[in-house]
């Protein structure tokens, strides 16, 4: 999978609230969260671990991508689309780990 292919994925599953966010930021996003990804820290964790570090890291994403003077709906807005796209890119992960990382490169 390479990392286009898995920015159309993530863009296809989330909800239609994405349009308020617009695909350019999605794809940002996306990008960040795989520079970003916890490999060391999942490698060694099981599924329910795995959730808790999803947790985290959720509300990591969600803190470096708020920008300075957002109003509460925007926020709100893009705190769900955060938590979709990291809950997707988890599902993911521990599907197919390798697929993962090709797309990460």
């Amino acid at each position: 999978m390479t990392k286009a292919e898995l920015e159309q994925d993530v863009w296809d599953s989330l909800p239609v609230a994405r349009r308020l966010i617009g695909r350019q930021r999605v794809n940002a996003i996306v990008q960040r969260a795989l520079r970003d990804w916890p490999v060391g820290v999942l490698c060694q964790c099981d599924a329910a671990d795995a959730a808790i570090v999803q947790t985290h890291f959720t509300h990591r994403l969600e803190r470096r991508e708020r920008q300075y003077g957002m109003g509460f709906f925007a926020l709100f807005v893009l705190g769900g689309i955060i938590s979709a796209i990291v809950q997707h890119l988890m599902k993911r992960w521990l599907e197919n780990r390798m697929a993962f990382m090709e797309a990460c490169l």
